[in-house]
């Protein structure tokens, strides 16, 4: 997934709107996107927070460095300050957090050491689950990941960079999902936690480029019942977005 390179002055991550007067801008990409999210479902609070905020992780909501404000968030989500504590506590120890040496949580910074080191692991693991996936079901499940797919170029064409990240993460993981194995989905979704703030790095440029070139790789790869063919598409798809982030930190 390749976006193309942003113009100087547009990397900043746009708001999706103003700024409420004395809010702090570290916390803009919360306000307006967590409280939709949280279902009245029944379960726990702690754990409708966390997911929630495990969510927004890995979709990238959370600058590189952003502090995270437990009193901010427990407003966001109507909540008592204890269940926002006990999520980020979670993902504090996943890696997908830090806590800093004044006790501020915050999200990790973003480094072309930590990229290679994520690209390493990310090219090996999910290589791997893709080409389970597609030695376990073949083309089974094509029709299904082609629907997905086209929902992420509609999310594209219509310049919605929330819907396009949404299905494309909705994309990778039902094909992971596929292989049958809960161990290595687990370490799929520790990868993308913290692969987050590279992301969010990226979201100006997400709707300028040819993020899709390798779905299609991938999905032919299904169609042929090669599961080597898909899992070097995979491949391809996270080291050319993981060449651009790197030429755009340098």
């Amino acid at each position: 997934m390749k976006p193309s390179r942003p113009d100087q002055d547009d990397r900043a991550p746009r708001a999706t709107r103003a700024r409420p007067r004395g809010r702090p801008k570290s916390e803009l990409s919360l306000i307006g996107t967590l409280s939709a999210e949280v279902d009245a479902d029944g379960e726990a609070m702690h754990q409708t927070v966390y997911a929630a905020l495990r969510r927004a992780q890995m979709a990238g909501r959370f600058a590189p460095a952003q502090g995270l404000v437990i009193r901010t968030l427990a407003s966001e989500f109507g909540t008592s300050p204890m269940p926002v504590r006990e999520a980020l506590r979670r993902l504090v120890a996943e890696n997908a957090l830090e806590q800093a040496d004044n006790r501020t949580i915050r999200v990790p910074a973003i480094s072309l050491g930590r990229l290679a080191d994520l690209r390493r692991c990310r090219t090996m693991i999910e290589g791997a689950a893709a080409e389970w996936a597609v030695a376990a079901t073949g083309r089974t499940h094509l029709e299904e990941l082609t629907a997905i797919n086209e929902a992420v170029r509609e999310a594209s064409r219509e310049g919605d960079v929330e819907s396009l990240l949404e299905h494309n993460q909705r994309f990778h993981f039902r094909l992971y999902g596929l292989a049958g194995s809960p161990v290595l989905m687990s370490a799929i979704e520790s990868l993308w936690l913290q692969a987050g703030p590279y992301l969010n790095y990226l979201r100006p440029t997400l709707l300028r480029g040819g993020m899709l070139d390798h779905h299609t790789g991938i999905l032919e790869a299904m169609a042929a019942e090669d599961p080597g063919s898909a899992a070097a598409a995979l491949r391809a798809d996270i080291e050319e977005a993981a060449d651009f982030t790197a030429s755009v930190l340098s």
